[in-house]
């Protein structure tokens, strides 16, 4: 095996939970998330662009994963917005009530521990809408495992409303 197919598989084996994640939480469809998270791995390795850490691959495919995302939502609509986008076993219980942004901040700040400012440059906004956007995904949460896990998604939002 050469070191590329090396570096590959290793690059894939510690990233591709944590991106297939945040792409199910922009799309809500396991199937097409499945198929993106592949397409993002392809991506940055036809791009080539060398990364030092493990931090900076992970930023680097964050950045892609997400890029990958809303390209595919711009083209063929919003799939987590559908009753019949199934659920991922592996996302929390209260995710359903977070924005598709909400959640792909929460994916990357909390789960995969990515650094605000490495957040940030990932999506394309500033630090503040990343601390903004977590802080009321933490509020919804919060609120929905307080009440036991049963909050109806109207309720929380006419709560922060």
């Amino acid at each position: 095996m050469s070191d590329a197919t090396g570096d590959f598989a290793g690059l894939v084996n510690e990233n591709v939970r944590a991106v297939f994640l945040q792409i199910y939480c922009i799309v809500g469809n396991t199937a097409d998330a499945r198929q993106l998270t592949e397409t993002t791995f392809i991506r940055v390795i036809k791009q080539g662009t060398p990364t030092r850490t493990q931090t900076e691959a992970a930023a680097r495919l964050a950045s892609v994963a997400s890029e990958i995302a809303w390209d595919f939502l711009g083209q063929y609509g919003c799939r987590s917005c559908s009753e019949k986008a199934e659920p991922a076993p592996a996302l929390p219980a209260g995710f359903h009530l977070l924005t598709p942004m909400e959640r792909e901040v929460m994916i990357m700040r909390d789960m995969n521990g990515l650094a605000t400012a490495t957040v940030a440059a990932s999506i394309g906004c500033t630090r503040d809408m990343v601390r903004l956007h977590i802080s009321r995904a933490r509020i919804k949460m919060r609120r929905y495992l307080d009440a036991g896990g049963s909050v109806p998604k109207q309720v929380i939002d006419r709560t922060l409303s």
